[in-house]
């Protein structure tokens, strides 16, 4: 069994630094020799190993790796503005820390503030002695962070809980990740990334359905019974066909 994951004592999901290296014209080039380039702009050596040491936790960059193989076909389909969405979907199926976070940012109303002490509460709920107050502080800020550039938070200051609506692309790789993660059935729905998705249950199933009419995805509802499959475009995605 896999030790529980978390960056967020340190650091965030990175989008900007996932985009940098996924966007970056590799030409045969292994994404760690990608990353060893700098193409961040660190200004030390050692900023750019821990950088590199946390990206590399989060997101693995193996081609073996299922999860990050899907990750990085989905990216060339997604627009630009959804990439810090999909790497959040991406992260919340491994990061404990932020997968605690869901119940209480889905709960502030939209337009609400979302408060960095609601934040420390819930960490404090979840770990209780476990952080100093400066610690705490950090981390909760990192959290939010992570969801602010997921586009479910705005402001520098104000923290305004904004709605994030995904495409049918999105909500299909939130199952996805669900379904990688051996759910089935209406169980997907409890999955992490599948809960962090920001619409109704109808909006889900809507646009779910939009990606079975695509072929991502095989669904079919009757009643409370609901079937997702990605057995087809997972075969597809080893044959290099997706």
């Amino acid at each position: 069994m896999s030790k529980p994951l978390t960056i967020h004592t340190s650091r965030t999901i990175m989008s900007s630094e996932l985009i940098d290296v996924l966007n970056y014209p590799k030409n045969g080039l292994e994404y760690s020799h990608v990353m060893e380039r700098n193409i961040f702009n660190k200004k030390t050596e050692s900023s750019l190993k821990k950088t590199i040491r946390y990206l590399t936790q989060l997101y693995v960059f193996k081609k073996e790796d299922i999860r990050f193989k899907v990750l990085e076909d989905y990216w060339q389909h997604v627009s630009e503005e959804e990439k810090p969405l999909l790497a959040f979907l991406f992260a919340i199926s491994k990061d404990y820390m932020l997968q605690e976070s869901v119940p209480w940012v889905k709960s502030v109303p939209i337009n609400d503030k979302a408060v960095i002490e609601g934040f420390e509460d819930k960490i404090k709920d979840q770990h209780p002695n476990r952080f100093s107050s400066k610690t705490l502080r950090s981390v909760a800020q990192n959290i939010a962070s992570s969801w602010k550039q997921a586009g479910y938070i705005e402001g520098k200051v104000k923290n305004l809980r904004v709605k994030r609506t995904p495409s049918y692309l999105t909500v299909a790789f939130a199952f996805l990740m669900a379904y990688i993660d051996g759910a089935r059935g209406e169980y997907m729905a409890d999955h992490p990334s599948v809960k962090a998705l920001d619409v109704s249950n109808e909006e889900l199933h809507q646009l779910i359905k939009a990606a079975a009419d695509r072929d991502l995805v095989r669904y079919n509802k009757s009643g409370s019974t609901m079937v997702i499959s990605f057995e087809n475009y997972l075969n597809r995605l080893q044959d290099g066909k997706s």
